[in-house]
């Protein structure tokens, strides 16, 4: 979502006293300024500071991007999970259609719950993975090993529920697919790539009475 449909844009400096509009707020950026529209001011956190009215827009001072950019993928994910609450959406790595289930990579879940769960389907959780939240509503899956199989996530209010509001069926794989191409590699095989045993006839003795501190001299 853009953050000129939000009533916000940001501005960045590109020189002395030059500033540069942006729809959305960019990583890598320390300081911006902040432009709000009428209908956002009131619900602005007052780490702002004081706004100058500028049309119909009110302009901040110079602040620090990193909360902003927390701020808006707070209020990005809560306006995703009020357009679709049913469906909580995850954001991963997927290989073949599958989440990998390494535990450094696992998915996180956005959802309108209170508190989410997850267990391999048709079993039982032995304590070993679980879902923190990480930021409203958004919830990381994490694992002490890596995960394989079916899983199954849904409101931690309903775990005990034969029937709850809404559930997720995950497919994680331990270790990415190997992408297999049919096309012919291009160019010949790099020599240093191949069998040290088939290089060895091919790379010349060193020179008798090499120095290791300098190539140029002999011992």
């Amino acid at each position: 979502m853009r953050a000129i449909d939000l009533g916000v844009i940001f501005f960045r400096q590109t020189g002395h006293a030059r500033w540069e509009a942006m729809p959305i707020l960019v990583d890598g950026l320390s300081k911006v300024m902040v432009g709000l529209s009428q209908r956002v001011v009131a619900k602005v956190d007052a780490k702002l500071g004081r706004l100058e009215k500028s049309g119909d827009w009110s302009l901040s001072g110079v602040v620090p991007a990193g909360p902003l950019r927390t701020s808006r993928r707070d209020r990005e994910a809560a306006e995703a999970r009020r357009a679709d609450p049913e469906h909580p959406r995850l954001r991963g790595i997927r290989s073949l259609g599958e989440w990998l289930g390494r535990p450094s990579f696992l998915p996180s879940v956005a959802a309108d719950a209170s508190g989410v769960a997850i267990a391999p389907r048709g079993g039982i959780n032995d304590g070993t993975i679980r879902c923190e939240e990480k930021a409203a509503g958004t919830y990381a899956i994490r694992s002490e090993k890596p995960l394989d199989g079916s899983y199954v996530v849904q409101p931690a209010a309903d775990e005990d529920h034969a029937s709850p509001s809404w559930s997720r069926s995950l497919t994680f794989v331990r270790n990415a697919h190997v992408h297999r191409s049919s096309v012919m590699a291009k160019g010949t095989p790099v020599a240093e790539w191949s069998d040290v045993v088939t290089m060895r006839d091919k790379v010349a003795a060193p020179v008798e009475g090499w120095c290791e501190i300098d190539p140029g001299s002999t011992i």
